[in-house]
């Protein structure tokens, strides 16, 4: 089953990155800036580290995503 966009991810739905539209970054689930994120900001994706960087998204500068 695949997660909504809006909705939190369950362990059968684990997703990779959750992205802030806003900002245009990226970050880990365990990253602290997600619970600062605004709920309407918040995108779950499974795409891969390669895909959002062409999509223009930058990494977070504090969990690092993709290393």
């Amino acid at each position: 089953p695949t997660a909504k966009p809006t909705e939190k991810p369950t362990e059968e739905t684990v997703k990779n990155y959750i992205l802030n539209t806003n900002t245009h970054k990226f970050h880990k689930p365990s990253c602290s800036s997600v619970d600062d994120m605004k709920e309407s900001n918040k995108e779950y994706t499974t795409k891969t580290y390669e895909e959002l960087i062409a999509e223009g998204y930058i990494p977070c500068g504090s969990c690092k995503p993709g290393q």
